[in-house]
């Protein structure tokens, strides 16, 4: 009867270190958006206006837009943004935020970050994919 026991705890604490390893990956996650003028501009750097809205929220002016949520893969380095859907796939690689040979944005007046697991969003002028910044944050 003994064996039954073993293997339920077994599995049971593999369980718990998937989640747990789930949970530092996603708590490890720095998400950011761009903040763009207008349409055009957030096009431009995306290539994706489907993924471009409004801001609704007063951060910035209602005449701006967001792009859409991105982050870099620690694994990868490779970056991936959130579509419509809410599922993350790879940033398109002729997108302009890719391409900056300078490693800055010529569009973005700012960027939104939102950390993982747990975290609260907010405003800032912190870095992103490379050192990109906005003007305004």
């Amino acid at each position: 009867m003994t064996e039954p026991r073993k293997i339920k705890r077994s599995i049971v604490i593999t369980l718990v270190l998937i989640s747990s390893i789930s949970l530092i990956a996603c708590a490890s996650r720095r998400y950011r958006r761009e903040v763009y003028r207008s349409l055009e501009d957030c096009y431009k750097e995306w290539g994706i206006v489907v993924e471009c809205e409004p801001v609704t929220d007063g951060s910035y002016s209602s005449e701006y837009y967001y792009g859409p949520y991105y982050y870099q893969s620690g694994y990868s380095g490779r970056y991936f943004y959130r579509n419509s859907n809410s599922s993350y796939q790879p940033v398109p690689s002729n997108a302009g935020i890719l391409q900056s040979p300078s490693g800055k944005s010529t569009t973005s007046v700012g960027t939104v970050n939102r950390g993982g697991f747990g975290s609260r969003g907010g405003r800032g002028s912190g870095s992103s994919l490379g050192g990109r910044g906005g003007g305004k944050g």
